[in-house]
Formats: C-alpha cells, structure tokens, sequence
C-alpha cells in the first residue's frame, strides 16, 4: 500500500509540475515555435530532442562506468607497484653474503696454481707483482690490495680463458683492468696485464651471546 501511495503521489506531483510548465510563457513560445516548423523540421526536432534525453539518462551510468574504470586501473598500477617492493625485499633478504677474500699471499699462490694448470711456459709467466696504486673505480679503503698479473705470448683463446680462470677464484676478487699489447718478436701472440683486486669484505660479526670467555665459564 504505501508503495502505492508512493506512486501516485509522484504521478500527481508530476502532473501538477507539467501543467504548470505547460502554462509558462517558456513552453507557450516552444510550442509556437514548433507549430511554425516544417514537418520535416518537426521530425527532426522530435528526434533531437529524444536523443538529448536517451544522452542525459545514459550519462549518469556512463560517468559512473567511467569513473570505476578509472579506479580500476589506478589500482591495479597501485598493487603492481606492491608486488615489485614485496618482491625486491624478499630477494634483497635472499641475498648470498659476499665470499671472505683470500689474503694477497694466498691469492698470488692461487693465481699460480691456475697459471701452471693453464699449461704455460716459463718464459711466459712474466711474475705477480702487488699494487700501491689507487684505483678510481674501486676505492683504496674497500679492497684488500690489487695485483699485476704479467704474461707473454698469448693467443686470443688464452687471454680469455686464464682471465676467467683468475676471475673465477673468489668472487671477492674482481677483474680491474686487462691490458693487450701485440708481441714485439711474433705478432700472432699478446703481452697480457691483469689487475685483480681483492675486496675488503667485513667478517661477519659473531653475536654477543655466543661469545664468553673461559674465566667466566670457570668462575660459573
């Protein structure tokens, strides 16, 4: 019943609204307006302006849509983004601590076992030499020392299979610089230089817990 009631008294309040309307001197002139057109004119006015209502009805769900859509694709960029971070720190975490360097005494004997296992003669170990020089790609107080490696009398495939040797025996221990020079007595083969620098990696710090020195453990 009340939804009835409802319904009739939007239908009176409309009637009212469209009698008074129609007694406006605003409708009064439209439809004179009207009445003085063409019946051609007439048709296409009906159709104008029943194309202008079906717009105004169908633009309400149209911004509606719009805006969602909108709302859509802000979040999902949003939860994108929130997938890269998640992502970055579970692999920043997940990340392998840097391999403690050998000391520059232990990586010139390493360096000499890979040399001698590459089948070299004599006459082309040139010697390992340590560096005092300061490197501008790696700064002095992060690295351990740099050293010289000097060859002679190589062919292509050995400058790139002894440089992977030498840079393969810590990854601690980076490949500074390579320098190629054409042999001055047989210019199928390269005076070689490598620079490796060995990395200043701080020790893992051994928690507070775990350490106690045997006085103590005497004394408890």
């Amino acid at each position: 019943m009340a939804f009835e009631d409802l319904k009739e008294n939007l239908q009176s309040q409309f009637k009212t609204q469209w009698e008074q309307f129609q007694e406006s001197s605003l409708y009064i002139q439209i439809k004179e307006r009207y009445e003085n057109l063409s019946p051609t004119m007439q048709k296409l006015s009906v159709v104008g302006v029943s194309l202008l209502l079906v717009y105004i009805v169908l633009s309400f769900p149209l911004a509606f849509y719009s805006s969602s859509s909108e709302n859509v694709v802000a979040f999902e960029e949003t939860r994108g983004v929130i997938r890269d971070l998640l992502k970055a720190s579970r692999e920043s975490q997940e990340t392998p601590e840097i391999a403690m360097p050998p000391e520059i005494d232990s990586l010139q004997s390493r360096i000499t076992q890979e040399l001698e296992s590459a089948r070299l003669l004599p006459e082309q170990m040139l010697g390992t030499q340590v560096l005092s020089e300061n490197s501008k790609l790696v700064p002095q107080n992060l690295t351990k020392g740099t050293l010289q490696v000097s060859l002679a009398k190589l062919n292509l495939r050995q400058v790139v299979d002894i440089g992977y040797q030498l840079q393969a025996i810590s990854p601690s221990v980076k490949m500074l610089d390579l320098v190629m020079e054409m042999n001055t007595t047989d210019s199928r083969y390269y005076d070689v230089k490598y620079k490796l620098v060995a990395l200043d990696v701080p020790s893992p710090e051994t928690p507070a817990a775990a350490v106690e020195s045997p006085t103590r453990k005497g004394n408890d």
